[in-house]
C-alpha cells in the first residue's frame, strides 16, 4: 500500500511538471530583453504572452531555451492586431532562434515577423525564423513572416538521421520575401522528417515558396501559392538533393494550388536536381504529387521532372497558360519549350498521361515573355492601352504589361530604396513618362481582364472542338419532349430518378445529372442518333459517379446535392447543402474531398480558367468565389437592391468574367460584371407572374455569346428565350400547365443544350429528364456563327 502512494505521488509531480508556466500579464511594447529573460527563467513548459497591437523593435534574435515553451499573442488573434516582432539590428537576420537540443516542443503562434529588408537592406544569414535541429513536435501556427534579410521567412533545418521530426507548420501568410534581382528568398523551407505543411498562403516568395529539402513522410498540402508583383523562381520544390542523399521517400505534395496571378511563375512543381542546376549524374528519388492545381497566366512551366527515380506524380491539374523565354546569357540546352507537364529522359515511376518527353536542364533559368527585352511603353497587350513598364526592383530588364492611362497624379513614389511600395497590391515600377524617380502602380491595373496578352501560349487543359449546330435566331424547338432518362416514378433503380435537380450534358453526349434525392450523380451515356431515329436513350440505365451511399457527411456520400459543375479532367464539384459543403470528387475516385464548409450551395460552375463559382443560397444570399474566397455577387444581406439577392439559384459566368444569376427569391434574372458592386436586371424584376415580361422563380440561366439569354421558370413550368435588349421573352418549352404530358414539365431546375442545340430539361417533380429536339429548317440563310461553353457543352448561336 505504501508502494501504491509513493508511485501515485511520483505520478502527480509528473503531471504537474507538464502545465505550463504561463504568465498572466501580457508583454506591451519593447525589445527582446523581456522576452528571453522569460523565456530564459521559465523554463520547460514557459508561455510568454504577448499584447495585441504590440511592437517589439529587435536588435538580438529572441532564443528558445527549454521544452515546451510557446511564444504568442495574447488571445490568438488571426488578423493584424497580432503582435510584430521587428529585426532591427544591423546585422542581424534571425528574429526567432529555436533549433537548440532542448527545443522539442516549440510553440510559435499568432504573431508577425517583419524582417524588415526593405528598411535594412539585404544581409546574408539566417531566415526569419530558425527552428527545427535536434527536436520534435515544434508548431509554428498563424503566423505571419515576411520581407526576410536573409534568404528565408521560415526555415525548419535538418540534424542528420535523429533530427528534427514531426514539426507541424499550420495556417501561416508567408511572404512577401526577396526580390527579383538575385536577391531571392523561400517562403518556407522544410527539411524535418514526418512533418506537416499545411494551410498556409505564400505569396510572392521569389525563391522557393516551398522547398522540401528530402524531408521524408513529410506531407505538403492543402497550402496556397500566389504570385502577384513579385517573379517566383518555383512554387515547389523537391530539389535538392544533399540534405538526405536525394531521399524523398513518403514526401508527398498534394492538393496545392500554385496561381500565377499576376506576376511570372516559372515553375510550378519541380522535381529532382537537373531542373535547377547541371546535375545529369544524382537522382532525387520516391516522392508523391498528387491533385495539385496549377492556374494563371504567368507560368512557365508547371511541373518539371529532371533527375528523379520512383515518383508518383498524378491527377494533377492545369489550366495555365504557359509562356517564356531563355535568355542568351544563360545555359540553355535546347530545352523544351513552356508547358503543363514536362518529363526528361531521366525521370522513371508512375506518372499521370499528359506528361511530355523532352529535355529539362536549367529550366529556373526560363524569363517571362510578356515583356522581356523590351522597350519602355512596348505593346504587350490585344488592349492598345496596355504597355511595357520596367519593374525597378530587377536588374534583368523584367517588365509587367500594365494599363498606361493612369493619371501620373494618382501615382505616388516608391520608397527610398526604390524597390519598395507600402501600398498593398501596389509595385514599384520606371515610369518616365510620369517622372524620372520609380513610382508605386497598382497591380489591379495590370490583370489579364484589363491587359490580355497576345503571345503564344499553350494551355493545360485539352480545348474541346467546336461543332458547327446552326443554331439560329429564328430556331425551334419542338413543344413535345420525349423522355429518355427516368420516367418511371421516383426510385433509386439505375433507371429512375427521384427529384433530378441538375443536369450538364458534354461534347459526347454523357449526360450527368444530380439524382437529389438517391444522393448521388449519375451519369448516362446515351446515343443521340437513336434518340433522334427511335426517340429512345439507347441505353437502359446509368452509373453512380458521386455519392450513391445513402444519406451522410462521410466522404463518400452526399446528402441532398443539388448543382455541380465538371472541370476539364473530369473532376466533379459538387453542391452538399445537406452537409453545408462542397465536395470536389476526382475523376474515378470513390470519395471526395470537401473545399469549402459552412454553405448551402445551391448552383456551381468553373470558368475557362479553373475559377470555381459557386451561389451561396439561403443563409448568405451571395456568389462567392474558390479558392480566392472573393464575393463576385450579393453578399449585402438578402433583398432586391440591385447589390442584393433572394435565394440565389444557379448561375452562369461567360467569358468575361460577368457572374448571371437567376434570383429566384427576386424573380428576376442579374447580370454581374467582373468587379462590379450592383448587378444589373437582365430578365424579370416586374414581380412574380406569367406574363411575357415577368418571371416566375427563375431557377437556371444560360448565355450565349450574343447575349441572348435561356431562363428555366420553376413555378411557371416553362423556359424561356430572351434576346439581348429585350424586355420580354418567348416561350420555347412548357408553358401549359404542369403536369406529366409530353408538353409539360413542373417544377424543372435546369436545362442544358447539346453539341446540336437540343434542350435537355431536368423535369424535377415528373422524375425524369426530357428532350426537346431543335428544329433548325428556318436557318437557311447564315450570317455568323458564336459559340458558347456551359461547363463541357457547345453551343454554336447563328445569326
Amino acid at each position: 500500500m505504501t508502494f501504491f502512494l509513493l508511485h501515485t505521488n511520483s505520478f502527480l509531480l509528473g503531471v504537474l511538471s507538464l502545465i505550463p508556466t504561463a504568465y498572466t500579464a501580457c508583454i506591451l511594447s519593447g525589445d527582446e530583453t523581456t522576452i528571453n529573460d522569460l523565456l530564459s527563467s521559465g523554463g520547460a513548459n514557459a508561455i510568454v504572452s504577448l499584447c495585441a497591437n504590440s511592437v517589439f523593435n529587435l536588435k538580438n534574435p529572441i532564443v528558445f531555451t527549454a521544452p515546451n515553451q510557446e511564444l504568442s499573442t495574447q488571445g490568438y488573434s488571426t488578423d493584424s492586431t497580432r503582435a510584430t516582432l521587428v529585426v532591427t539590428g544591423v546585422n542581424q537576420t534571425a528574429a526567432i532562434i529555436g533549433n537548440c537540443d532542448q527545443c522539442s516542443g516549440l510553440r510559435l503562434r499568432n504573431i508577425q515577423v517583419n524582417g524588415n529588408r526593405p528598411a535594412l537592406g539585404l544581409f546574408e544569414g539566417s531566415a526569419n525564423i530558425e527552428i527545427g535541429g535536434p527536436t520534435s513536435n515544434q508548431l509554428v501556427d498563424h503566423v505571419h513572416s515576411y520581407e526576410p534579410r536573409g534568404w528565408s521567412c521560415l526555415h525548419i533545418t535538418e540534424s542528420g538521421i535523429s533530427g528534427c521530426r514531426n514539426a507541424t507548420i499550420t495556417n501561416n501568410e508567408i511572404g512577401p520575401a526577396g526580390d527579383s534581382a538575385g536577391h531571392w528568398a523561400d517562403g518556407i523551407s522544410m527539411a524535418c522528417i514526418s512533418s506537416l505543411v499545411a494551410n498556409n498562403v505564400i505569396t510572392d516568395a521569389t525563391d522557393g515558396a516551398i522547398v522540401i529539402f528530402g524531408a521524408p513522410f513529410t506531407t505538403v498540402k492543402n497550402n496556397t501559392i500566389i504570385a502577384i508583383s513579385r517573379v517566383i523562381l518555383g512554387a515547389i520544390n523537391m530539389v535538392d538533393y544533399d540534405q538526405y542523399s536525394g531521399d524523398y521517400t513518403g514526401a508527398t505534395v498534394t492538393d496545392n494550388t500554385i496561381w500565377a496571378k499576376s506576376a511570372f511563375i516559372k515553375t510550378g512543381i519541380s522535381i529532382g536536381p537537373a531542373v535547377w542546376g547541371a546535375d545529369k549524374t544524382n537522382y532525387n528519388r520516391n516522392g508523391i504529387v498528387r491533385r495539385n492545381t496549377i492556374k494563371g497566366d504567368n507560368m512557365g512551366y508547371g511541373i518539371i521532372v529532371s533527375g528523379a527515380h520512383n515518383f508518383t506524380v498524378l491527377d494533377n491539374i492545369s489550366t495555365a497558360n504557359y509562356s517564356g523565354a531563355f535568355t542568351s546569357s544563360c545555359y540553355t540546352p535546347n530545352n523544351a519549350p513552356p508547358m503543363a507537364f514536362l518529363k526528361s529522359t531521366r525521370a522513371d515511376g508512375n506518372f499521370q498521361s499528359n506528361f511530355v518527353l523532352g529535355r529539362a536542364q536549367l529550366i529556373v533559368r526560363i524569363e517571362c515573355q510578356t515583356c522581356q527585352g523590351t522597350l519602355p511603353y512596348d505593346s504587350c497587350s490585344s488592349n492598345a492601352a496596355c504597355g511595357c513598364l520596367r519593374l525597378a526592383s530587377n536588374n534583368d530588364n523584367s517588365s509587367i504589361c500594365a494599363y498606361l492611362s493612369l493619371s501620373c497624379s494618382k501615382l505616388i513614389s516608391c520608397a527610398p530604396n526604390n524597390q519598395t511600395c507600402y501600398q498593398p497590391r501596389h509595385v514599384c515600377v520606371e515610369h518616365p513618362r510620369c517622372q524620372n524617380r520609380p513610382l508605386c502602380y497598382p497591380i489591379d491595373m495590370t490583370t489579364r481582364e484589363i491587359c490580355p496578352l497576345v503571345l503564344p501560349t499553350t494551355t493545360g487543359a485539352t480545348t474541346p472542338m467546336i461543332p458547327d449546330d446552326g443554331i439560329c435566331a429564328s430556331a425551334k424547338w419542338n413543344p413535345n419532349g420525349t423522355t429518355v432518362i427516368g420516367g418511371k416514378g421516383s426510385g433509386s433503380a439505375l433507371d429512375q430518378l427521384y427529384f433530378p435537380s441538375h443536369i450538364i450534358v458534354d461534347r459526347d453526349s454523357n449526360v450527368y445529372i444530380t439524382d437529389s434525392f438517391n444522393h448521388r450523380i449519375v451519369k448516362w451515356a446515351l446515343n443521340l442518333s437513336v434518340i433522334y431515329e427511335y426517340s429512345m436513350p439507347g441505353t437502359s440505365s446509368g452509373q453512380v459517379v458521386a455519392g450513391g451511399n445513402g444519406p451522410g457527411n462521410g466522404t463518400h456520400q452526399l446528402a441532398y446535392p443539388e448543382g455541380f459543375a465538371i472541370d476539364k479532367n473530369g473532376s466533379l464539384f459538387i453542391c452538399d447543402p445537406g452537409n453545408r459543403r462542397v465536395q470536389r470528387w476526382y475523376n474515378n475516385d470513390d470519395h471526395g474531398t470537401t473545399i469549402m464548409f459552412d454553405t448551402h450551395c445551391w448552383g456551381i460552375v468553373i470558368d475557362d480558367e479553373g475559377l470555381v463559382y459557386i451561389s451561396d443560397s439561403v443563409d448568405y444570399h451571395r456568389v462567392i468565389t474558390w479558392p480566392d474566397g472573393r464575393t463576385v455577387a450579393g453578399g449585402n444581406g438578402e433583398g432586391n437592391a440591385l447589390n442584393q439577392l433572394s435565394n440565389p439559384y444557379l448561375i452562369f459566368v461567360d467569358h468575361n468574367r460577368s457572374v448571371f444569376v437567376a434570383d429566384g427569391g427576386n424573380h428576376r434574372v442579374m447580370k454581374w460584371s467582373a468587379g462590379a458592386t450592383e448587378g444589373l436586371i437582365v430578365a424579370g424584376g416586374n414581380g412574380a407572374g406569367h406574363e411575357l415580361n415577368q418571371l416566375g422563380e427563375p431557377s437556371s440561366v444560360i448565355v450565349d455569346r450574343m447575349g441572348t439569354l435561356y431562363i428555366g421558370e420553376a413555378f411557371n413550368a416553362r423556359i424561356t428565350r430572351w434576346f439581348k435588349g429585350s424586355k420580354e421573352g418567348i416561350v420555347i418549352v412548357g408553358g401549359r400547365g404542369e403536369g406529366n404530358h409530353a408538353d409539360q414539365i413542373t417544377k424543372q431546375c435546369d436545362m442544358a443544350f447539346d453539341r446540336d442545340g437540343n434542350l435537355w430539361v431536368a423535369d424535377y417533380f415528373n422524375h425524369r429528364i426530357q428532350f426537346f429536339a431543335i428544329d433548325k429548317s428556318s436557318c437557311k440563310s447564315r450570317k455568323y456563327t458564336v459559340p458558347f461553353l456551359i461547363n463541357e457543352s457547345i453551343i454554336i448561336v447563328t445569326f
